[in-house]
């Protein structure tokens, strides 16, 4: 039988293979469409507003002219930024359909959307753990030990009688002065 030391891996078969097609699945898209900081840059904007982009995404696809870009068919209003009240946007209309786009293909790669950090907890292992999955490739040395179940800890019977009430701390001190005072008073009549 074969002794391991240091602690038992984290993962087990199962979501091991879990991380490694969900890395798989990132790095390919990342390969194909890049990032989000490198979308920014492409387009010449902040990373904030390509998110703010991707938060609107619902109202922007109301407009007709940024569905037809989407889609690929030419428009009259290329160039243009989208008009109506107010201060105009940073990005034109052309742009919005780029982050649109980019988006839509996020989310078909069915890459999970969100933190490294989130995908761990819902693993219930830590980043660490995640990133050197990844870095192992998955072939950990040590077999997976399922995890104790939590169990319910029952508060403790009391060890008193019931009824029995402990009495705080110098009171049969302050009982004793209590009683002296009032033998006192009735000797001297006062």
């Amino acid at each position: 039988m074969a002794r391991y030391h240091g602690a038992p891996r984290g993962l087990a078969d199962a979501e091991v293979e879990q991380v490694i097609q969900q890395n798989a699945r990132r790095l390919e898209f990342r390969a194909v469409h890049g990032t989000i900081y490198e979308l920014a840059k492409r387009l010449g904007v902040s990373v904030s507003l390509v998110r703010y982009c991707i938060r609107q995404r619902a109202r922007y696809q109301k407009q007709p002219e940024i569905v037809a870009m989407m889609s690929g068919q030419p428009t009259k209003r290329a160039g243009l930024r989208a008009g109506g009240r107010g201060n105009p946007g940073k990005l034109t209309d052309a742009q919005r359909a780029i982050v649109l786009q980019w988006y839509a293909a996020y989310v078909q790669s069915g890459s999970v959307r969100g933190s490294v950090k989130r995908f761990a907890r819902e693993l219930r292992v830590s980043g660490a753990t995640y990133h050197k999955c990844i870095r192992i490739k998955g072939k950990y040395k040590q077999p997976y030990r399922l995890r104790k179940p939590a169990t319910v800890t029952l508060p403790k019977a009391p060890t008193q009688e019931p009824g029995f009430r402990r009495l705080p701390r110098g009171y049969f001190e302050t009982q004793m002065r209590i009683n002296a005072m009032r033998t006192w008073k009735r000797s001297t009549g006062a």
